[in-house]
């Protein structure tokens, strides 16, 4: 059942959203977190994109085509994902998408440390 936070802060209830919505919330920020890092590292010239698929959309359509795959595409799917409830109450999806957030922040960490690196 959905709350509205407001109507949740005026009868005292608590709304929590599920395990999984959070998860998803997070692969999502993770993902949004990626692309900057990929930008700035790719403009300053301190690294260059190892994926060879993401490296060829770069160079053939630009920052658009790599901003179209690393946000618009966990976006699409993520609400593909929201209209099927058995995924989203589904205990192995929770692994799943953990798994993808840990992918995830593996690569948000490492654009992190080039720029720590090469900046300090």
């Amino acid at each position: 059942m959905w709350f509205h936070p407001r109507s949740a802060v005026i009868s005292e209830r608590s709304v929590a959203l599920p395990a999984n919505l959070q998860l998803l919330a997070l692969l999502l920020a993770l993902n949004v977190a990626d692309v900057v890092l990929t930008h700035v590292n790719l403009t300053l010239g301190i690294a260059v994109e190892a994926n060879p698929i993401l490296r060829l959309m770069l160079e053939h359509s630009g920052w658009t085509g790599l901003y179209l795959f690393k946000v618009a595409g966990p976006v699409l799917l993520s609400l593909l994902i929201l209209r099927l409830p058995v995924l989203t109450g589904a205990r192995w999806f929770g692994c799943f998408l953990s798994l993808l957030c840990l992918i995830s922040l593996s690569g948000v960490c490492s654009g992190v440390f080039v720029i720590a690196t090469v900046l300090f």
